[in-house]
């Protein structure tokens, strides 16, 4: 299975969102392989292709990470693109501030799967919501115009109160998810 420990949204905070992304999708649907509500979330952690025994491992560590973790407010705001400041993007991301738990939680969720042999990220952790994926950066100028409008703006906020384990499965129309299993904040 293909798996990876996130926080899930509020359906409130996934509808502005879904909102924005159809805002931008009418500027440009083409050269973007825009995310599906169900796809917007704060991800910890890619473990990409585990065993079911992997799994069960992953689920025994996470238990031990949350229950040492208290629900804190998580703040989404801003817009922006990766790689920054590049021609050659790659991802349009909705931000989440970088609240002090939350950069705990996923260094404690690092560390955790670190010891299960997966690898820590190579890149430092900026917590975001990929909106989309891109395809071409040939017609982009419009969308980079309007993310650039939205580099301030709020789309809400939640009580991250639970992790998730989830399981993703790539199809030809997108990503589709399964939660394997739900790790409350105590």
């Amino acid at each position: 299975m293909r798996a990876f420990i996130a926080i899930d949204l509020d359906p409130t905070i996934k509808a502005t969102l879904a909102e924005f992304i159809q805002r931008l999708k009418k500027i440009n649907s083409r050269d973007v392989s825009w995310s599906g509500i169900e796809g917007l979330h704060v991800t910890l952690k890619f473990m990409g292709e585990i065993s079911e025994a992997k799994a069960g491992e992953a689920k025994r560590a996470l238990a031990g990470v949350t229950v040492q973790v208290r629900p804190f407010p998580l703040v989404l705001k801003g817009t922006g693109i990766f790689p920054s400041n590049s021609k050659f993007i790659r991802v349009l991301w909705a931000g989440v501030f970088e609240q002090p738990t939350l950069m705990n939680l996923h260094r404690e969720v690092d560390f955790a799967m670190g010891k299960l042999g997966f690898l820590p990220e190579s890149q430092p952790f900026h917590p975001h919501l990929t909106l989309g994926r891109v395809r071409t950066a040939i017609h982009l100028h419009e969308i980079l115009d309007e993310l650039d409008r939205y580099k301030y703006s709020s789309f809400g906020q939640m009580t991250a109160a639970k992790v998730t384990l989830f399981e993703s499965h790539l199809k030809p129309e997108g990503a589709e998810y399964r939660v394997i299993q739900e790790f409350p904040l105590t």
